[in-house]
């Protein structure tokens, strides 16, 4: 049914608009979305440190899921069966940032292996949680309440991760 794809397609531009707006309010950039996930790193173009850009990433994910629920609620008031749900993974460490692609399609990404972890703790967290690795913790501890520290094995990566799950700031 096409109504059912414009409804999908209106939520997720609303859910993709807030999202890039809350990025853009912590110094995140918007690398992609993927499905109906959002990609965003910090400290490219401009860092205002690795701890600083750590904190600014955990504040938005705070907010994104807050803004989240609020999207949530107000669509299930219209409709009654949409129930959305974020999970967040954040890493911290160094990336290739670039022009990347073909004459006929450029993109603008980071890759390498920080962002692998990233996505892998994304697909690890459970609804509406935020897991932060052994390494971004150990640059906010100071500024961040975590709970739940657990080791985790993630698809591609040889070792065991540790991670925490972020209650707030």
């Amino acid at each position: 049914d096409t109504s059912d794809e414009a409804i999908v397609v209106r939520y997720l531009n609303e859910y993709f608009e807030q999202m890039t707006l809350i990025a853009a309010e912590h110094g995140g950039t918007v690398d992609k979305f993927i499905g109906d996930g959002v990609m965003v790193f910090f400290g490219d173009p401009d860092s205002r440190g690795p701890g600083a850009d750590a904190c600014a990433c955990i504040e938005m994910a705070l907010r994104m899921r807050a803004a989240t629920d609020i999207l949530s609620a107000t669509w299930q008031s219209i409709t009654q069966n949409i129930n959305v749900q974020i999970r967040i993974g954040i890493h911290t460490g160094y990336c290739l940032v670039g022009n990347f692609g073909s004459v006929k399609r450029m993109e603008y990404t980071a890759l390498g292996r920080t962002v692998n972890i990233a996505s892998r703790l994304e697909s690890a967290a459970n609804r509406s949680e935020i897991l932060i690795s052994e390494a971004t913790r150990a640059l906010v501890k100071p500024w961040v309440l975590t709970q739940d520290k657990r080791v985790i094995r993630v698809k591609g990566i040889a070792e065991q991760i540790t991670v925490y799950g972020v209650k707030g700031m």
